[in-house]
């Protein structure tokens, strides 16, 4: 009953104003996608097991905390495999706590995709 609550005052939004929406659940997701316009630009918050990927590739925009190589490595694979190119934003772990998420310094200077000129992932 929630979600469709949600639904609902999301497609009154969207009918007015909204144009990106941001959901944490990749279900919540999914059944949002099918249920809203197509023209919205569907972000993606929060911390994203990388077997999720496939699923949220065809229609994501953009996925705000890619905390490690391996997911952006998949982010990349599903993103060509649906011909599309999807934005991301990188987590960075800079604090020294073991509770946190995110690429280090170190693994960002390393990683190939974050100096590439081809049409996969570019970061900058």
């Amino acid at each position: 009953m929630l979600i469709c609550h949600r639904v609902f005052a999301l497609w009154q939004l969207v009918s007015i104003i909204l144009t990106n929406i941001s959901e944490s659940h990749e279900q919540e997701l999914r059944q949002k996608v099918e249920t809203l316009p197509k023209d919205i630009q569907w972000h993606f918050i929060g911390h994203l097991q990388t077997n999720k990927v496939k699923y949220i590739a065809p229609y994501i925009t953009m996925i705000e905390a890619v905390d490690s190589l391996k997911l952006l490595k998949e982010i990349d694979k599903q993103a060509f495999k649906n011909e599309r190119v999807i934005d991301v934003l990188l987590e960075l772990h800079i604090a020294e706590e073991e509770t946190k998420y995110g690429l280090t310094p170190e693994a960002c200077r390393q990683c190939p995709y974050l100096w590439s000129d081809d049409d996969g992932i570019v970061c900058g």
